[in-house]
């Protein structure tokens, strides 16, 4: 799904969240570990959107392919991941200002997904102090070359802090629930 389509759905049914908000939380929570279908799929797209089912049923299609795309595209190996922001012709402050949702939210769901954090290694634990870092991040100004740089740097930052956050919680995850499916 692209950034603008589900930026301008999401207006047009008066859902209080950003396009990045929605994406991150949906990917927090794959990153966790988080394997859903069906009706506990809908109730988190729900969530997601920070609305009632009403207003958001007409979303819930297009976010369910959204969630399987992404499952997909994390667990690929291919590295083809990328956060849902904006495009480089929106000015740069904006750009900052949804790459902070994005982390926010991606916190917001893989906190729903995995408790505490006692169990993640030091590395884990660092890429999610990095990212609560990234989800305080404002931005004030002309920007400069620099500042475009720095951005992507960091968005790329995001984008990997999400694979390996994959990488160490769901294939755990993966295995708890097939201990449990056989007991």
């Amino acid at each position: 799904m692209e950034y603008e389509r589900l930026a301008r759905l999401l207006v047009e049914r008066g859902l209080p969240v950003t396009a990045a908000a929605v994406h991150g939380h949906l990917v927090g929570r794959l990153a966790g570990g988080e394997r859903l279908s069906g009706d506990a799929l809908e109730r988190a797209l729900v969530a997601a959107l920070e609305s009632e089912p009403a207003r958001a049923e007409p979303l819930l299609e297009d976010l369910a392919d959204c969630y399987r795309a992404e499952r997909s595209a994390l667990a690929s190996g291919e590295l083809s991941f990328r956060p849902l922001l904006p495009g480089d012709d929106v000015p740069l402050g904006r750009r900052v200002e949804e790459l902070a949702a994005w982390c926010r939210s991606f916190l917001s769901g893989f906190g729903a997904v995995v408790a505490g954090g006692e169990q993640l290694s030091a590395d884990a634990r660092e890429l999610l102090a990095d990212l609560g870092q990234i989800a305080q991040a404002g931005f004030g100004g002309e920007a400069v070359e620099a500042d475009e740089r720095d951005f992507v740097e960091v968005a790329e930052y995001v984008r990997i802090a999400a694979l390996n956050l994959h990488a160490e919680c769901a294939p755990a995850r993966e295995g708890e629930a097939a201990g449990e499916a056989r007991e």
